[in-house]
């Protein structure tokens, strides 16, 4: 008998087989070792937000102490004027535009709130501002992002320290 060129049938089958069972354990092993990941991650940034939460309460000392905080302008965020807020703003304010400065493709806003205090001082897009049209004594609402306040103990101001 002259011998027979290629592979029998079982013999495919018991490759394909083994070959299946390889694939399966190498998925099972990359979801777990993915599922891990995600949980360290996930375990970071719970740590993380625990001591920002610590952070902030040796600084706030206890309920209704007063605080002294900064936003940075990247931190403040223009509401569009024709499409408002749907409640995903972390702080909404709204005040009256104090003053605007257009420089080249940006623009520098100082947005006095309603009820007064200190004007929040941010820039935006020169195209952003005259879309919303932004103008020294036009209505604005911004957003300040929670995660860029910074908390900082509270001091009175010079004048009433030395007076």
């Amino acid at each position: 008998m002259a011998p027979r060129k290629g592979f029998t049938l079982i013999e495919l089958m018991v490759v394909l087989v083994i070959l299946a069972i390889g694939a399966g354990l190498t998925l099972s092993m990359l979801s777990r070792s993915r599922s891990r990941q995600e949980t360290s991650r996930a375990l970071i940034d719970v740590a993380a937000v625990i001591r920002h939460a610590r952070s902030v309460a040796r600084i706030a000392g206890a309920a209704g102490d007063r605080v002294a905080w900064v936003i940075p302008p990247e931190g403040v965020l223009l509401h569009r004027r024709e499409r408002p807020s749907r409640g995903e703003a972390e702080n909404p304010v709204a005040g009256t535009v104090q003053d605007c400065l257009r420089l080249g493709p940006f623009t520098q806003i100082r947005l006095l709130p309603e009820g007064g205090g200190e004007p929040l001082a941010f820039s935006v897009p020169t195209h952003v501002a005259e879309r919303n049209g932004i103008a020294p004594g036009a209505l604005a609402r911004v957003t300040l992002l929670a995660s860029s306040i910074h908390l900082m103990p509270w001091e009175p101001p010079a004048e009433a320290r030395t007076g």
